[in-house]
């Protein structure tokens, strides 16, 4: 994640799928968008957050952290 944030690296798209799906937003959404404006507008979001963290908690999710 810090090399994709960082514009360094960006995730394969199989992990782009299990990282679009946890934060339920579409892979063209997550891969299309800059990562600071995907942070500020759709993943800073406190319900959101508070839901996805819920799902990685209760094992609902193929990404064991994020």
């Amino acid at each position: 994640m810090s090399s994709w944030m960082n514009g360094k690296s960006t995730p394969s798209l199989a992990k782009a799928i299990d990282i679009a799906g946890l934060f339920q937003i579409s892979t063209d959404r997550l891969m299309g968008a800059e990562f600071a404006d995907l942070l500020a507008n759709e993943l800073a979001n406190p319900e959101r957050f508070e839901k996805v963290e819920t799902r990685v908690k209760r094992g609902r999710s193929k990404l064991k952290s994020v």
